[in-house]
Protein backbone atom coordinates (compact mmCIF):
# COMPACT_ATOMS: atom_id res chain seq x y z
CA UNK A 1 0.00 0.00 0.00
CA UNK A 2 0.96 3.66 -0.48
CA UNK A 3 2.10 4.45 3.10
CA UNK A 4 4.80 1.76 2.87
CA UNK A 5 6.02 2.93 -0.54
CA UNK A 6 6.28 6.52 0.72
CA UNK A 7 8.39 5.46 3.68
CA UNK A 8 10.75 3.58 1.35
CA UNK A 9 10.97 6.54 -1.05
CA UNK A 10 14.34 8.32 -1.05
CA UNK A 11 14.59 12.10 -1.04
CA UNK A 12 16.52 12.09 -4.32
CA UNK A 13 13.72 10.12 -5.99
CA UNK A 14 11.19 12.53 -4.50
CA UNK A 15 13.02 15.53 -6.00
CA UNK A 16 13.15 13.79 -9.37
CA UNK A 17 9.40 13.17 -9.19
CA UNK A 18 8.85 16.86 -8.45
CA UNK A 19 10.69 17.76 -11.65
CA UNK A 20 8.63 15.25 -13.63
CA UNK A 21 5.45 16.68 -12.10
CA UNK A 22 6.38 20.25 -13.08
CA UNK A 23 7.31 19.19 -16.59
CA UNK A 24 3.99 17.38 -16.99
CA UNK A 25 2.02 20.43 -15.81
CA UNK A 26 3.92 22.75 -18.11
CA UNK A 27 3.50 20.48 -21.13
CA UNK A 28 -0.27 20.49 -20.59
CA UNK A 29 -0.24 24.29 -20.92
CA UNK A 30 1.81 24.43 -24.13
CA UNK A 31 -0.97 23.57 -26.61
CA UNK A 32 -3.51 26.32 -27.25
CA UNK A 33 -6.32 23.97 -26.23
CA UNK A 34 -4.70 23.15 -22.88
CA UNK A 35 -4.03 26.76 -21.88
CA UNK A 36 -7.48 27.85 -23.03
CA UNK A 37 -9.14 25.09 -21.00
CA UNK A 38 -7.21 26.00 -17.85
CA UNK A 39 -8.16 29.66 -18.22
CA UNK A 40 -11.78 28.68 -18.73
CA UNK A 41 -11.86 26.68 -15.48
CA UNK A 42 -10.11 29.48 -13.59
CA UNK A 43 -12.80 31.94 -14.68
CA UNK A 44 -15.74 29.60 -14.05
CA UNK A 45 -14.92 27.82 -10.79
CA UNK A 46 -14.37 29.44 -7.41
CA UNK A 47 -11.91 26.80 -6.19
CA UNK A 48 -9.95 25.82 -9.30
CA UNK A 49 -6.16 25.59 -8.99
CA UNK A 50 -4.57 25.82 -12.41
CA UNK A 51 -1.60 23.82 -13.64
CA UNK A 52 0.38 27.08 -13.63
CA UNK A 53 -0.31 27.53 -9.90
CA UNK A 54 0.67 23.92 -9.19
CA UNK A 55 4.03 24.45 -10.94
CA UNK A 56 4.86 27.31 -8.56
CA UNK A 57 3.54 25.56 -5.45
CA UNK A 58 5.44 22.30 -5.95
CA UNK A 59 8.73 24.08 -5.19
CA UNK A 60 7.43 24.78 -1.68
CA UNK A 61 6.74 21.10 -0.99
CA UNK A 62 9.50 19.26 0.85
CA UNK A 63 10.11 15.56 1.41
CA UNK A 64 9.17 16.03 5.08
CA UNK A 65 5.90 17.72 4.04
CA UNK A 66 4.95 14.68 1.97
CA UNK A 67 5.65 12.20 4.75
CA UNK A 68 3.56 14.16 7.26
CA UNK A 69 0.74 14.54 4.73
CA UNK A 70 0.59 10.79 4.08
CA UNK A 71 0.13 10.05 7.79
CA UNK A 72 -2.74 12.53 8.04
CA UNK A 73 -4.29 11.44 4.75
CA UNK A 74 -4.62 7.79 5.75
CA UNK A 75 -5.65 8.52 9.33
CA UNK A 76 -9.33 8.92 8.40
CA UNK A 77 -10.85 7.45 5.27
CA UNK A 78 -14.30 6.54 4.05
CA UNK A 79 -13.78 3.26 2.21
CA UNK A 80 -16.07 2.15 -0.59
CA UNK A 81 -15.07 -1.10 -2.27
CA UNK A 82 -16.55 -2.35 -5.54
CA UNK A 83 -15.87 -5.99 -6.37
CA UNK A 84 -16.93 -7.33 -9.76
CA UNK A 85 -16.53 -10.69 -11.37
CA UNK A 86 -16.99 -14.35 -10.56
CA UNK A 87 -16.53 -14.02 -6.82
CA UNK A 88 -18.56 -14.95 -3.73
CA UNK A 89 -19.97 -12.39 -1.32
CA UNK A 90 -17.84 -13.81 1.51
CA UNK A 91 -14.70 -13.42 -0.61
CA UNK A 92 -15.59 -9.82 -1.47
CA UNK A 93 -16.12 -9.00 2.21
CA UNK A 94 -12.79 -10.65 3.04
CA UNK A 95 -10.99 -8.47 0.48
CA UNK A 96 -12.64 -5.32 1.86
CA UNK A 97 -11.69 -6.37 5.38
CA UNK A 98 -8.02 -6.81 4.42
CA UNK A 99 -7.96 -3.33 2.94
CA UNK A 100 -9.35 -1.82 6.16
CA UNK A 101 -6.89 -3.81 8.27
CA UNK A 102 -3.83 -2.88 6.22
CA UNK A 103 -4.69 0.81 6.02
CA UNK A 104 -5.52 0.98 9.74
CA UNK A 105 -7.62 4.09 9.27
CA UNK A 106 -10.36 5.49 11.48
CA UNK A 107 -13.90 6.11 10.30
CA UNK A 108 -14.40 9.33 8.39
CA UNK A 109 -16.75 11.83 10.00
CA UNK A 110 -20.10 12.12 8.22
CA UNK A 111 -19.71 15.71 7.05
CA UNK A 112 -21.61 17.04 4.03
CA UNK A 113 -19.79 16.67 0.74
CA UNK A 114 -18.22 19.89 -0.52
CA UNK A 115 -19.39 20.60 -4.05
CA UNK A 116 -17.58 22.78 -6.56
CA UNK A 117 -19.26 26.10 -7.19
CA UNK A 118 -19.53 27.86 -10.53
CA UNK A 119 -19.77 31.62 -10.94
CA UNK A 120 -22.84 33.08 -12.61
CA UNK A 121 -21.82 35.26 -15.53
CA UNK A 122 -23.35 38.74 -15.85
CA UNK A 123 -25.54 39.54 -18.84
CA UNK A 124 -23.70 40.81 -21.87
CA UNK A 125 -20.38 39.87 -23.45
CA UNK A 126 -17.04 39.32 -21.75
CA UNK A 127 -13.84 38.69 -23.69
CA UNK A 128 -10.58 37.30 -22.35
CA UNK A 129 -7.52 36.99 -24.56
CA UNK A 130 -4.14 35.55 -23.61
CA UNK A 131 -0.89 34.79 -25.37
CA UNK A 132 0.52 31.30 -25.67
CA UNK A 133 3.55 30.14 -23.69
CA UNK A 134 5.13 29.25 -27.04
CA UNK A 135 5.46 32.46 -29.12
CA UNK A 136 6.38 30.57 -32.29
CA UNK A 137 3.28 28.37 -32.14
CA UNK A 138 0.96 29.38 -34.98
CA UNK A 139 -2.06 27.57 -33.52
CA UNK A 140 -4.83 29.61 -31.91
CA UNK A 141 -8.10 28.71 -30.25
CA UNK A 142 -11.28 30.67 -29.69
CA UNK A 143 -14.01 29.46 -27.35
CA UNK A 144 -17.49 30.99 -27.32
CA UNK A 145 -19.21 29.96 -24.11
CA UNK A 146 -22.91 30.47 -23.40
CA UNK A 147 -24.02 29.82 -19.84
CA UNK A 148 -27.48 28.23 -19.62
CA UNK A 149 -28.16 27.80 -15.89
CA UNK A 150 -28.21 25.27 -13.05
CA UNK A 151 -27.89 21.66 -14.08
CA UNK A 152 -31.24 19.87 -14.20
CA UNK A 153 -32.36 16.77 -16.07
CA UNK A 154 -34.49 18.86 -18.42
CA UNK A 155 -31.79 21.45 -19.16
CA UNK A 156 -29.14 18.78 -19.61
CA UNK A 157 -31.39 16.91 -22.06
CA UNK A 158 -32.25 20.05 -24.02
CA UNK A 159 -28.60 21.16 -24.01
CA UNK A 160 -27.31 17.88 -25.39
CA UNK A 161 -30.07 17.81 -27.99
CA UNK A 162 -29.23 21.35 -29.08
CA UNK A 163 -25.53 20.53 -29.36
CA UNK A 164 -26.26 17.45 -31.47
CA UNK A 165 -28.18 19.72 -33.87
CA UNK A 166 -25.64 22.57 -33.80
CA UNK A 167 -22.45 20.53 -34.20
CA UNK A 168 -22.76 19.52 -37.88
CA UNK A 169 -24.21 22.91 -38.85
CA UNK A 170 -21.42 24.74 -37.00
CA UNK A 171 -18.77 22.65 -38.73
CA UNK A 172 -20.39 23.11 -42.13
CA UNK A 173 -20.65 26.90 -41.82
CA UNK A 174 -17.49 27.89 -39.91
CA UNK A 175 -15.16 25.20 -41.24
CA UNK A 176 -16.37 24.29 -44.73
CA UNK A 177 -17.90 27.56 -45.96
CA UNK A 178 -16.13 30.32 -44.02
CA UNK A 179 -12.90 28.31 -43.57
CA UNK A 180 -12.18 30.00 -40.25
CA UNK A 181 -10.24 27.07 -38.80
CA UNK A 182 -9.10 23.50 -39.20
CA UNK A 183 -11.13 22.32 -36.22
CA UNK A 184 -14.68 23.41 -35.31
CA UNK A 185 -17.07 21.89 -32.77
CA UNK A 186 -20.15 22.68 -30.69
CA UNK A 187 -19.98 21.06 -27.25
CA UNK A 188 -22.10 20.57 -24.12
CA UNK A 189 -20.21 21.88 -21.08
CA UNK A 190 -20.94 21.23 -17.38
CA UNK A 191 -18.87 22.46 -14.47
CA UNK A 192 -19.76 23.11 -10.85
CA UNK A 193 -23.41 22.20 -11.29
CA UNK A 194 -23.93 24.75 -14.07
CA UNK A 195 -24.41 23.82 -17.71
CA UNK A 196 -23.51 25.73 -20.83
CA UNK A 197 -22.86 25.39 -24.54
CA UNK A 198 -19.61 26.26 -26.22
CA UNK A 199 -18.34 26.59 -29.76
CA UNK A 200 -14.62 25.98 -30.33
CA UNK A 201 -12.60 27.00 -33.37
CA UNK A 202 -8.99 25.87 -33.84
CA UNK A 203 -7.12 27.89 -36.45
CA UNK A 204 -3.71 29.14 -37.54
CA UNK A 205 -2.70 32.68 -36.67
CA UNK A 206 -1.05 33.13 -40.04
CA UNK A 207 -4.32 32.48 -41.89
CA UNK A 208 -6.94 33.91 -39.51
CA UNK A 209 -5.40 36.32 -37.05
CA UNK A 210 -6.85 36.94 -33.60
CA UNK A 211 -5.11 40.29 -33.30
CA UNK A 212 -7.46 43.26 -33.68
CA UNK A 213 -6.27 45.78 -36.24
Amino acid sequence: FLPISIVDLSESTFNMMKDVFKESCFESLLPAYGLNGELMLKVLLSDHFSQYELIHEIDNVSFDNLQKFVVKFFKQLKLQVLVQGNILKSQALEIAGKIRTNLKCQLFSEEPELKRRCYQFPLGSTVIRTKSFTPNDDNSLIRDYYQVGLDTVRRRTLGRLLVSILNPKTYDFLRSKEQLGYGVAAQFYERGGVIGIQIIVLSQEGKNTYIKV
